[in-house]
């Protein structure tokens, strides 16, 4: 499915409605059939002002409202007016319901099928890249509680996770929509709300290479058909964990591949209900899953089991060439892992360390995977450890340097419209030896400068030095952007927005506080010194001071040693 980011008004409507009835084939979606004025519900109501709804969707006796915005600013103002417009539209009593489905445009034949709606829920989804870096929970709308209890708020990066994972499996990535609004099976319609196996056991065991945490470890065989329900690839950013009362950091695995879905439906199921893999997958089960009566007994909802190993196998039963029959009738075997201490934060940590172990034998763990995950995750303390925790924050923050590391294969440009800047490169070449205090030529600085310049030790209080340590990169590149204001903007043709530049500054602040033992409060003047001796060279004249292309200037083709001692022989 094509990309929905530069898309607005009636294309965005369009593109939603082809999404969830072209691409997740939800029957019952329909879009709005054009702007419906709040007096046509009910006179009271002034004229000019219109009911914020885009779409509806009834599944089985829930009905879906939602509206769709691409534009920027205000966002919490947008939401407020969409909650207003579905309380309306729910509870105004001047019209009776039937009127007004019949006023959004829900064809005669299947009012009837919408007048059985007993419940609600209502999505927001935001489309402006701004939105990413919004964080708002359902306690933000407190005027209509019985709205804002069921109300689901979807960012840009959660709706472009949706669109590739239904590009990669289709109509099956409405399970984890559906996970998502917290809808079970039962609430569309299914009766079984459990699902019985047989199983072999091994009690008691450690599954992870560090003897901390036992499991215990079921064999089991699923039917396919009930473990794609059931299932769910714990992603890092991915969308199980990004909406309410999620952490975004509780997800860890790559996105599928979809040549090897392709091969793995077509070359090896090739529609044959006897194919099965002859080695497990391995899944993680929460402390709902029980044993009763010899049985392994496990709560019918979707996606709420986590694959640690062997995602491909399982969803290459959703290429095009596997019938629902096979799905149905197939089997594929599971090791599933039960950990003693079943809180959601100890599963996640160790079904990592599993996840890890696993692939370490079988294909290098990147860099980027494990700096993202090292210290929520992993629940590591060493300085990579702690320099990927700084550079998550500082992405993940509402400031100057939120959304614009390459964080997520969701997103690869920055808040600021241009490239994200690597993770790996920036804490492998910079942001350790800042932890560190490692300043230029090998030199290091004493543990009563570091305690100065952070206000404690690293090792001391490990979570309050991550949150000084960002504060004090805030404070560096807020000074940056102030002073090299037509630099830093939004498609900015300049050199400084490049990743060689950006690195080379953060180098440029160790010289700073390592070697020349220049104070925080003075680093400004320092920046200010630096412009002028670059506008002496470039000549800005109201355009930026570092232009993309000049004689006089490293490019950012230049390595960053290269670009930081231009910059260091100015001063």
């Amino acid at each position: 499915m094509k990309p929905f980011n530069e898309l607005s008004g009636d294309h965005l409507e369009e593109w939603f409605k082809e999404f969830f009835i072209g691409e997740l084939e939800c029957e019952n979606y329909f879009p709005s059939s054009g702007q419906i004025e709040l007096c046509d519900l009910n006179p009271k109501y002034e004229k000019g002002n219109h009911l914020e709804l885009d779409g509806i969707m009834r599944m089985h006796k829930t009905g879906i409202l939602f509206e769709y915005t691409s534009q920027g600013g205000n966002f919490r103002e947008k939401i407020k007016k969409f909650i207003r417009s579905a309380h309306i539209f729910i509870n105004d009593q001047h019209l009776s319901l039937k009127d007004k489905f019949e006023l959004y445009g829900i064809p005669a034949k299947q009012i009837v099928d919408f007048e059985e709606i007993e419940s609600w829920k209502f999505v927001f989804f935001g489309t402006h890249p701004d939105f990413d870096l919004r964080n708002y929970s359902k306690g933000d709308f407190p005027d209509f509680p019985l709205i804002s209890e069921n109300l689901y708020i979807f960012k840009p990066t959660d709706t472009e996770y949706l669109r590739q994972l239904t590009n990669h499996i289709g109509k099956f990535a409405k399970n984890e929509l559906f996970a998502v609004l917290n809808f079970s099976p039962s609430d569309l319609g299914e009766t079984e709300l459990h699902i019985k196996l047989d199983f072999i056991k091994a009690n008691g065991k450690y599954v992870t290479g560090i003897s901390d945490t036992k499991a215990d470890v079921f064999l089991v065989k699923f039917k396919v058909n009930e473990l794609l329900k059931i299932a769910r690839v714990s992603r890092y950013e991915g969308i199980p964990f990004i909406l309410e009362g999620k952490n975004k950091s509780d997800s860890y695995q790559r996105f599928l591949i979809s040549e090897k879905l392709e091969s793995i439906g077509t070359k090896f199921i090739n529609d044959n209900k006897r194919k099965t893999f002859p080695n497990t997958i391995t899944i993680a089960l929460t402390n709902e899953c029980v044993v009763e009566n010899n049985k392994l007994v496990i709560p019918n909802k979707f996606c709420s089991l986590d694959i640690i190993d062997g995602q491909h196998r399982l969803f290459g039963y959703t290429h095009p060439s596997v019938s629902e029959g096979i799905r149905s009738e197939a089997e594929i075997l599971a090791s599933a892992i039960q950990f003693r201490d079943a809180s959601p934060q100890v599963v996640y940590q160790n079904s990592a360390k599993v996840f890890c172990e696993i692939n370490s034998t079988q294909a290098k763990v990147s860099k980027y995977l494990l700096y993202s995950i090292k210290y929520e995750i992993l629940g590591d303390r060493d300085y990579l450890a702690i320099a990927g925790k700084i550079l998550l924050e500082c992405n993940r923050r509402d400031n100057i340097l939120g959304n614009m590391f390459l964080t997520s294969s969701l997103k690869r440009r920055n808040k600021l419209n241009l490239p994200s800047f690597d993770v790996v490169k920036t804490v492998d070449e910079e942001l350790v030896k800042f932890v560190q205090g490692h300043g230029i030529d090998g030199a290091e600085a004493s543990n009563e400068l570091l305690e100065e310049i952070f206000e404690v030790n690293v090792f001391s209080d490990t979570d309050m030095f991550i949150k000084n340590a960002v504060a004090l990169l805030e404070r560096f590149f807020n000074s940056v952007k102030a002073i090299f204001n037509k630099d830093w903007i939004a498609n900015g043709e300049t050199l400084l927005l490049s990743e060689s530049y950006f690195l080379a500054f953060i180098r440029y602040l160790r010289l700073l506080l390592f070697n020349e033992h220049i104070k925080v409060d003075d680093i400004k003047d320092v920046i200010i010194r630096l412009k002028l001796k670059i506008d002496s060279i470039t000549e800005p004249n109201n355009s930026p001071s570092f232009p993309l292309k000049h004689p006089d200037l490293p490019s950012n083709e230049d390595d960053v040693s290269k670009i930081f001692e231009f910059l260091r022989n100015l001063k």
